[in-house]
């Protein structure tokens, strides 16, 4: 068994973690002569220690950044590049019945509801952030988008792959409901290259969900200056920004760029004494379930209406990419850069949380043997030590 594949059970500190003022902490240690070192990750299963899983930690290797605060300016957001999509080495790609899915299965499944905001956080956004509704109510009053952002074909069907895609956000004001205002853009600078945005979503208290190559890229490193805009809309930030204290990505592809695990998860501060799941409500969380589901994957893409507003597109597991860990799972939709990161829900149910609303995977990428599709790492147990981890922060 290669190192890539390893994890590792922590049987001998359980008490030390039991006793310990941080769960949260991350330990780093050396890996093999020749690879990059690891963070061993507590996680946490109905309240107690059970074991720690490989993943990377930003604080742990990289300098500090900028006043991420000062830097993102109205201007910056607005010329931020939508990060190209990822285009994975063709392989055999089969389609793939609920059988076959199941086998994909790491172990028991499970899922953790959907939360609404706090009920204050609406009023205390208009409050706060009172020019940026003026803005978004002057749009959606005059009943057409902004001057100047790229006119939509808003509604599309596609036979070949099946599914359908939409704005979700175009017009109306869905940046004001749940679940959609949990979704959002996030900027980020890749060193050497510029400023870039990807897709995101507020995963439960501080944590964002995104994908693994949204927060790092081999060969150059952590991105820096990194800021999460729930509801973004038209470069308008109404519910404000929540900028990063921590990253966090899979050990497999810090070192490898392993398509089977391009998840990550990015720690944001607070704003006005909340937490991020207070002011948009966070979306819930299934794991280790079928391959095979009805998914509808929303992100900010830049071939489709620029990045400045929000897209879905609905459809049933159509391919699995078949490369060693789990299969990554494909599904029909034609958004492309700046979709990465942005998250595929089952169960999708608007205005309302609770058992529904569930991340069961995240845009990661494309195949050129295989257009008008795209990928997400399936999420199995390390999506689910990543969320264990994320939650405690």
């Amino acid at each position: 068994m290669t190192a890539r594949f390893r994890s590792f059970v922590v049987v001998a500190c359980v008490c030390v973690l039991l006793f310990a003022p941080g769960l949260g902490a991350v330990q780093a240690a050396p890996g093999a002569p020749g690879e990059p070192p690891r963070a061993f990750v507590p996680v946490l299963s109905s309240g107690s220690p059970q074991a720690a899983s490989n993943f990377v930690l930003k604080s742990e290797n990289a300098a500090a950044p900028v006043d991420t605060a000062a830097y993102w300016t109205a201007e910056r957001m607005m010329a931020a590049e939508p990060l190209d999509l990822l285009l994975a080495p063709d392989v055999d790609l089969a389609a793939v019945d609920a059988a076959d899915a199941a086998g994909e299965v790491q172990g028991a499944s499970g899922a953790f509801p959907s939360k609404l905001p706090d009920p204050k956080a609406l009023a205390l956004a208009q409050e706060l952030y009172a020019d940026q509704w003026a803005m978004l109510e002057e749009i959606d009053a005059a009943g057409a988008p902004v001057e100047g952002a790229a006119v939509d074909e808003s509604l599309a069907w596609r036979e070949s792959p099946p599914f359908t895609r939409y704005s979700v956000n175009y017009y109306g004001e869905s940046w004001k409901q749940f679940p959609y205002k949990a979704m959002g853009r996030l900027f980020f600078t890749i060193p050497g290259r510029g400023n870039a945005s990807c897709s995101a979503s507020s995963a439960g208290g501080r944590s964002v969900w995104t994908a693994g190559h949204c927060l790092y890229t081999r060969g150059i490193g952590w991105h820096t200056n990194i800021v999460f805009v729930p509801a973004y809309r038209y470069g308008v930030a109404p519910y404000g920004k929540f900028y990063e204290t921590n990253a966090i990505v899979s050990y497999e592809w810090w070192a490898n760029e392993d398509h089977a695990y391009d998840i990550g998860m990015v720690i944001v501060g607070n704003r006005n004494g909340m937490k991020l799941s207070q002011w948009v409500g966070n979306l819930g969380f299934q794991y280790n379930r079928s391959g095979t589901q009805q998914f509808f994957a929303f992100g900010y893409p830049g071939n489709i209406g620029s990045g400045r507003y929000l897209i879905a597109c609905a459809a049933r597991t159509q391919t699995r990419y078949a490369i060693a860990g789990p299969d990554p799972v494909g599904i029909g939709c034609d958004m492309t850069q700046g979709s990465s990161g942005g998250p595929w829900l089952v169960g999708f149910f608007p205005y309302a949380a609770g058992s529904i609303n569930y991340v069961n995977g995240v845009v990661s990428f494309g195949s050129s043997a295989y257009p008008n599709q795209f990928f997400a790492s399936y999420f199995g147990t390390r999506a689910k030590e990543l969320w264990d981890w994320g939650r405690v922060q």
